[in-house]
C-alpha cells in the first residue's frame, strides 16, 4: 500500500457519497481511491478520511478539516504512521487500538446529543416567544377592530342624534311659521 495516511483496505466510509450515482458508501481501496458499491465507479480521493466524521481531508494533513480529530495513530510496534481508522499497521500489520477511537467517538456522542438537546430547546423556546408575539399581535388587532366597531357605532349613534334634533328644530319651526301666520291673519282681520 503505497498512501500518505494508511487506510485499511474495503472500509466503508457510509456518509461519502459517490461522485457518479450519488449513493453513499463507499469502500477504500489501496492507493487512496474508493470504490462505490453501487455503480462500481472509482472515486479519487484527495487525502485522508475521518473516521470520526469522515470527512476527506487535503492530502498531507494530520488533523481534520471538519472537526479536529487526529488522523495520524501511531504504531506501538513498529512506530509507523497509520490513519487513525486503521484496523492494522500499513507497516508490520499488527492490530492497532481502534477501540480508544471508538470509546473517544462514543463520549463525543453523548455531546452531540446533549448539544442537539439544548439546540431544540431553544428551538422550543423560540417557538413559544414567536407564537406568544402572534398572539399579542391578534389580540391587539382584534382590540383595534372592536374599537373601530365602537367608534362607528358612537358615530351613527351621535349623527341620528342630530338628525332627530335638525328634524325636530325644522318641525319646531315650521310650526312657529304656520302658527305666526294664522295668528297675523287673525290679527289682521
Amino acid at each position: 500500500m503505497t498512501q500518505d495516511i494508511a487506510r485499511t483496505a474495503h472500509q466503508k466510509l457510509n456518509a461519502i457519497p459517490c461522485w457518479e450515482c450519488q449513493g453513499a458508501g463507499l469502500e477504500l481501496e489501496p492507493g487512496g481511491r474508493a470504490r462505490c458499491k453501487f455503480c462500481g465507479a472509482v472515486n479519487d480521493l484527495a487525502g485522508p478520511v475521518c473516521p470520526n466524521c469522515e470527512h476527506v481531508s487535503s492530502a498531507g494533513v494530520h488533523q481534520c478539516e471538519a472537526c479536529s480529530a487526529s488522523l495520524i495513530f501511531t504504531c506501538s510496534n513498529c512506530q509507523a504512521s497509520n490513519w487513525s481508522g486503521a484496523e492494522r499497521c500499513a507497516n508490520c500489520g499488527q492490530h492497532l487500538d481502534t477501540l480508544g477511537a471508538l470509546i473517544a467517538r462514543s463520549g463525543d456522542t453523548g455531546l452531540r446529543f446533549q448539544a442537539r438537546q439544548r439546540d431544540l430547546a431553544s428551538l422550543a423556546r423560540q417557538e413559544e416567544e414567536s407564537a406568544r408575539r402572534r398572539r399579542a399581535h391578534l389580540e391587539d388587532i382584534d382590540r383595534r377592530r372592536q374599537q373601530a366597531i365602537a367608534e362607528a357605532a358612537a358615530r351613527k349613534a351621535r349623527e341620528q342624534r342630530i338628525f332627530v334634533m335638525a328634524t325636530l328644530v325644522v318641525a319646531a319651526l315650521a310650526l312657529l311659521a304656520i302658527l305666526g301666520i294664522t295668528i297675523f291673519a287673525l290679527v289682521g282681520r
